[in-house]
């Protein structure tokens, strides 16, 4: 499929506007704390804060330079590795708090590296079992971090 670079530019801008209010919707819900104890929602709503910001300053950019010089060139659009990332980041989101850190971030590695490289599926299990394990180890045992314990 092909579009003009300033089309795609106002898609993108508008997915993600759309998924900063989407996600913003679900911080607020979060705890914010204190001024001097902040809560768990502060650092998710100051990086949608800036996602919102940027996107709407990206959309705004767009629609003026469309309108002043068009479409711009064509671009491809349509790398089915893209959507794939998107759908494991979002599924990923979603099964988090059900079923656990270790869980999801296993899925996530083990999904990425299915699509991206070209490891056999038990070099793939083993490498998201470590990269979960690991990243469990550093911010639990390391950083002190409470992470969702799901169904584990």
């Amino acid at each position: 499929m092909h579009c003009g670079y300033r089309t795609a530019e106002i898609v993108a801008s508008l997915l993600f506007i759309a998924l900063a209010l989407l996600l913003l919707r679900e911080t607020l819900g979060m705890s914010m704390g204190t001024w001097g104890s902040p809560g768990p929602g502060v650092f998710p709503l100051g990086v949608l804060a800036m996602l919102l910001a940027g996107s709407v300053v990206l959309l705004l950019r767009a629609v003026l330079e469309r309108r002043r010089s068009g479409s711009g060139e064509p671009i491809q659009l349509g790398n089915g590795r893209i959507w794939i990332t998107l759908l494991v980041l979002a599924a990923v989101s979603y099964m988090l708090e059900p079923l656990g850190y270790a869980i999801s971030i296993f899925v996530l590695m083990a999904a990425l590296l299915r699509a991206y490289s070209s490891l056999s599926l038990v070099r793939i299990v083993l490498a998201s079992l470590l990269a979960s394990a690991v990243a469990w180890g550093f911010f639990v045992r390391l950083l002190g971090v409470q992470l969702p314990a799901g169904i584990l």
